[in-house]
C-alpha cells in the first residue's frame, strides 16, 4: 500500500482525541479540544485539536499538522516509522515500500538491539537461581517481574555479545546504545555482569535503555547505560508507560527516585508512580507530567541530593504551574524499604500528611535553625532572597515568625518586622540603582497573540480575515456564500489568497470534501500549517445574523480606505512634481473610492 494511501486510511480509523490525549491533557473547547502545547513552554493553552479533521495547531509556537505529524514530532520518528507504528496499533497490514531503508534506520536498528538484549536478560533470569533468590529477597512478586520486564545479566564478559552475534545483530549498535563497553586494549565486552536488569521504556513503551543493580558485592551498586540516540535520561521517566492511565485517573503523580522504589509502590497499588532514575527534574520531564496532571507528590529519600534539588526548584515548578507536595519519610528510609517494612496503608498515611513544597522547605530550615539567633536571622534572609515569589516570601516569613515566637502574638509581630527589615535591607544593598519595579502583564489570548504577531494588518482586520478563512476551510456552505461576495484575490495576506484559490478550485469542481487530503499531500508545509490552524478555529461567530456579509463589508471598506490613502499619496507626489491634479483618471478613481 502506498504511504499516502496508508496515511489517509490511518487518519480515517484513528481516534484523534485518544491518540493526542496520550501525550497531552485535552480539554473540550466547543467542537475542538485545547491543551498546553508539548512543543514549547506555556501557561495558557495555545494548542488546539480538531477531532473531526484530525488536525492540530499551536497558536503559540506555530507548529501544526495532522495527527500523524503530531506523533512523528512527539516520538522523533521518520514518516515511514510513524506509519509503521500506527498501522501496527490499528491492525492494518503494512510493509514499507523500501524495507531495506527501514531496516537501515538508525533508531530502529538500535531499538531492535535493545529488544534482543531484553530477550537475553529475561531468559538469563529464568536460568539463574541466585538472581531469582535476590528477587524474592527484595519481595518482588512474579507478576511485577513480568510487568516491568526484569531480567538478569550473567557474570560473563561476552554473554550478550555472543547472543547478538548468533542472531546476526550488530555489536556496534549494541555499543552505541551502551550495552557494551571497551576494555583498555579496545575489546568490546558486556557492560552489565551479575546484575538484576531493569529495562527503561520510552513514553510509548519502546525499550530505549537499561539499568542494572549488582546482585552480590561490588560497585557501583546501580549502573545505567549512557545516553544515546534513543535514550535521554532527562526526558525519560521509569515506569511512565505503565503509570500514564493511573496518573490521569488519580489526578496526581507520585514521584520517586529509584527502580525498586517504583516497582514496590506499583506492587502495593500506587499505580501512578514513576521514577526519575536519579536525574534532576528538568523542563522536559515536567512538561511530560504537566500533560497529565498539575499535582506532583514527591517521595524521595530524606537525605538524597535529589530532594535538595527539588527544594530549590520552586521557580521551575511555578513556571509549569505545578503544585508540589513532599512526603516526609523517616530518616534513613526510602519508599521501597518503608513500604516493605510498614505496608501500603502506612505509606498512604504519609502521602496524606505530605507538605506543600514551600512549607516543607521552611520546616527543613527550622530543623537547622530552631531559634531566632543573629546567625539564624541572617540565614533566614539568605533563604528568603533565594525565593523569587513575593507570595511565597510572605508565607515563609509568617511561618518563621510563628515558629520562633512560640505563638506569642507580640513576638510574632516583632519577628515578622525584623525579618522584613532584614530582607528589605539586603534587597536595597543588592538591587542596582534605578532598577525599575516590573509588574507582570497578563498573557493575551493565544489566538489573539498569534494574529498580532503574524500580521501587519490592524488587529480587527486580521481577525476578520482569519474568521473568513476559517469558515472557508471548515464549512462548504459558508465557502459558497463567501465566494459569492468576494474573490480569492481580495484576501489581504498572500498565504490566505493562495489557500483561498485552492479552496475555490476544489469547490468549483465539486471536490470540497477532498480538500484536506489534497492539502496534506502538498509539498508546501506553510500551507499545511495554515490549513491546520484555520481548521481548529471556532466558528461560533457564524451564529450571528449576517456574520459573513458584515465581515466582508468591513474588509471591503478597509481596502477602499487603503486604496484612497494610496491615491492621496500619489496625488501629493504629483503635486510636488507640478503634475495637474485635474487628471481625469485620478478624479474617476477618487469618485469611485469616495462612494455615495
Amino acid at each position: 500500500m502506498a504511504e499516502q494511501n496508508l496515511a489517509a486510511l490511518i487518519r480515517d480509523r484513528v481516534d484523534a482525541v485518544e491518540l493526542v490525549g496520550r501525550y497531552v491533557r485535552l480539554i473540550r473547547a466547543g467542537r475542538h479540544y485545547k491543551a498546553l502545547c508539548p512543543f514549547h513552554q506555556e501557561k495558557t493553552p495555545s494548542f488546539y485539536l480538531s477531532p473531526d479533521r484530525g488536525l492540530w495547531y499551536c497558536f503559540g509556537c506555530g507548529a501544526g499538522g495532522t495527527v500523524l505529524d503530531f506523533v512523528q514530532k512527539m516520538e522523533g520518528l521518520t514518516f515511514s516509522e510513524t506509519l509503521q507504528k500506527l498501522a501496527s496499533e490499528l491492525g492494518i497490514p503494512y510493509r514499507p515500500r523500501e524495507q531495506a531503508s527501514y531496516q537501515e534506520s538508525v533508531r530502529q536498528r538500535l531499538l531492535l538491539v535493545n529488544k534482543a538484549a531484553q530477550t537475553f536478560f529475561r531468559a538469563s533470569l529464568r536460568q539463574a537461581v541466585p538472581a531469582q533468590e535476590y528477587v524474592k529477597k527484595r519481595m518482588i512478586s512474579p507478576e511485577s517481574v513480568d510487568r516491568f520486564g526484569l531480567g538478569y545479566a550473567p557474570p560473563r564478559w561476552d554473554g550478550l555479545i555472543q547472543f547478538l552475534t548468533d542472531r546476526r545483530l550488530s555489536v556496534d549498535d549494541a555499543y552505541r546504545v551502551g550495552l557494551l563497553t571497551r576494555t583498555a586494549d579496545g575489546r568490546l565486552v558486556d557492560r552489565f555482569r551479575d546484575r538484576l536488569m531493569f529495562p527503561i521504556h520510552s513514553l510509548t513503551g519502546e525499550i530505549v535503555g537499561f539499568g542494572g543493580r549488582i546482585i552480590g558485592d561490588g560497585e557501583p551498586k546501580y549502573l545505567n547505560v549512557p545516553e544515546s540516540v534513543v535514550f535521554q535520561k532527562r526526558k525519560t521517566l521509569y515506569g511512565f508507560h505503565l503509570a500514564r492511565t493511573a496518573i490521569k485517573s488519580a489526578g496526581e503523580v507520585l514521584l520517586v527516585e529509584g527502580y525498586l522504589d517504583c516497582i514496590s509502590l506499583h506492587q502495593a497499588g500506587f499505580l501512578n508512580t514513576v521514577a526519575t532514575m536519579g536525574a534532576a527534574l528538568s523542563g522536559p520531564i515536567l512538561q511530560i507530567l504537566q500533560r497529565l496532571t498539575r499535582r506532583l507528590v514527591v517521595a524521595y529519600d530524606a537525605d538524597s541530593a535529589g530532594l535538595n534539588a527539588i527544594l530549590r526548584s520552586s521557580d521551575l515548578f511555578r513556571q509549569y504551574d505545578l503544585e508540589v507536595l513532599v512526603v516526609r519519610l523517616p530518616a534513613g528510609t526510602d519508599p521501597d524499604n518503608f513500604i516493605r517494612a510498614e505496608g501500603p496503608e502506612a505509606f498512604r498515611t504519609l502521602i496524606g500528611e505530605a507538605h506543600p513544597l514551600i512549607s516543607f522547605r521552611t520546616q527543613m530550615f527550622l530543623s537547622q535553625h530552631p531559634s531566632p539567633t543573629p546567625d539564624s536571622l541572617q540565614a533566614a534572609t539568605r533563604f528568603l532572597r533565594s525565593i523569587t515569589s513575593p507570595t511565597d516570601q510572605e508565607e515563609i516569613v509568617e511561618m518563621l515568625a510563628r515558629d520562633w515566637s512560640g505563638q506569642e502574638p507580640e513576638r510574632i509581630t516583632a519577628l515578622r518586622q525584623a525579618l522584613l527589615r532584614s530582607l528589605a535591607h539586603q534587597w536595597r544593598m543588592g538591587r542596582p540603582s534605578g532598577q525599575p519595579h516590573l509588574v507582570p502583564q497578563p498573557e493575551p489570548d493565544p489566538i489573539t497573540r498569534a494574529l498580532t504577531d503574524a500580521s501587519e494588518l490592524p488587529h480587527g482586520v486580521a481577525v476578520r480575515e482569519e474568521e473568513l478563512m476559517s469558515a472557508l476551510v471548515q464549512d462548504e456552505q459558508a465557502a459558497v456564500r463567501i465566494f459569492s461576495l468576494m474573490s480569492p484575490e481580495e484576501f489581504f495576506l498572500s498565504g490566505h489568497r493562495e489557500l483561498a484559490s485552492l479552496v475555490y478550485s476544489y469547490l468549483q469542481s465539486g471536490r470540497y470534501d477532498e480538500l484536506s487530503t489534497a492539502i496534506e499531500e502538498m509539498a508546501d508545509p506553510e500551507t499545511q500549517r495554515l490549513y491546520a490552524r484555520l481548521s481548529v478555529r471556532d466558528l461560533s461567530f457564524l451564529k450571528a445574523k449576517n456574520a459573513l456579509e458584515d465581515r466582508i463589508a468591513l474588509q471591503k471598506q478597509y481596502r477602499k480606505r487603503q486604496e484612497f490613502k494610496k491615491i492621496i499619496r500619489e496625488l501629493e507626489e504629483k503635486a510636488k512634481r507640478g503634475t495637474p491634479l485635474e487628471d481625469p483618471t485620478i478624479l474617476d478613481v477618487l469618485r469611485s473610492l469616495k462612494g455615495p
